[in-house]
């Protein structure tokens, strides 16, 4: 069963670029993000799933950290198919990851695109270990609206805010060098909750 879904879950996420940009063959524009996890460094929209690996983490498909990538192919031009990193049963992060080559390949060569820290998540009793990740040398961690604008401000672009009900900050947004990047903000602490990264992939290799 578990094998069925994941191959489902794949199948559904393929993304054929021939119909949205015309088998485009032009390289990224973006500069990747550098995104240290525990001291090992990862280049968003360059370093793949193995580099997690060989720093002795599991990606694996589903939170329960039960359905692991080994031995998996991703079919070629696939997008945005999700896993979880962890590491001693917590969770370091969420990524998703792309094929965007010609050709089918296992799981583990597949660029990460995408990352996901969750600092306080009330809905799931798991564990994260999310304290020592610094985005772009920054550790956001405990940071609060102002701190964050003031950490990136240099590089920031296109910044939006989403407020909630009473006004207040619930959700920023901007690019770093052409990455984008989404920060939540607690409604009761105003410390940062969540922070997601992602790059758009949508060449050739």
């Amino acid at each position: 069963m578990l094998k069925a879904k994941k191959r489902l879950m794949i199948l559904l996420s393929m993304f054929l670029v021939f119909s949205i940009v015309g088998c485009s063959e032009k390289g990224p524009t973006f500069e990747p993000l550098n995104i240290n996890v525990n001291g090992t460094e990862i280049l968003l929209g360059q370093s793949t799933l193995q580099t997690f690996i060989d720093a002795g983490y599991r990606v694996t498909l589903d939170k329960s950290l039960e359905e692991d990538i080994a031995g998996e192919e991703m079919p070629t031009m696939t997008y945005d198919v999700a896993a979880y990193v962890s590491k001693d049963n917590s969770i370091v992060g969420m990524v998703s990851f792309l094929n965007n080559t010609k050709d089918t390949i296992p799981l583990e060569e597949c660029i990460v695109n995408e990352y996901e820290i969750v600092y306080k998540d009330p809905s799931w009793s798991g564990s994260y270990d999310t304290d020592n990740i610094l985005v772009d040398n920054v550790n956001l961690k405990g940071m609060k609206l102002e701190d964050v604008k003031k950490a990136f401000e240099e590089k920031m672009e296109d910044y939006k805010e989403f407020t909630n009900p009473d006004g207040s900050v619930a959700i920023i947004s901007f690019d770093i060098n052409k990455v984008y990047m989404s920060v939540s903000f607690d409604y009761e602490t105003k410390e940062v909750r969540t922070v997601k990264m992602k790059v758009f992939l949508s060449h050739f290799e």
